[in-house]
């Protein structure tokens, strides 16, 4: 876990915050979408990747990354926990953004160690 968080680069972030929003995007396109903490995260998600992108400064990324971060922590805790399939309660997409991010502890130390 020390290795993830020392080996980040802002280059890294970047590629991250891309493939995550990716997937975020999925999962707005799903029913369970039309669950509002669902839609909240992945419009703060695509807001900040966009912000990201086009930041004039690394305190501007920083920011932005961090608050990515927050976005994918609205959109997994209104994620349904039974009722639907794994599908379509976008629990798979969900899955593969912490695998990317690499947690919610660890992803606002990748971005400080990235933008220190």
């Amino acid at each position: 876990m020390n290795d993830l968080i020392q080996n980040t680069t802002k280059q890294d972030i970047a590629q991250i915050i891309s493939a995550a929003n990716d997937f975020a995007q999925d999962i707005g396109a799903l029913p369970v979408s039309r669950i509002k903490q669902v839609w909240d995260g992945v419009v703060t998600m695509s807001q900040q990747a966009k912000r990201f992108d086009s930041a004039n400064s690394d305190a501007e990324r920083a920011d932005a990354a961090t608050w990515f971060g927050e976005g994918y922590l609205i959109l997994s805790a209104g994620l349904p926990d039974e009722g639907r399939s794994e599908q379509l309660a976008g629990w798979g997409n969900a899955r593969e953004i912490a695998k990317l991010l690499g947690g919610p502890e660890i992803w606002p130390l990748r971005v400080a160690q990235a933008f220190s």
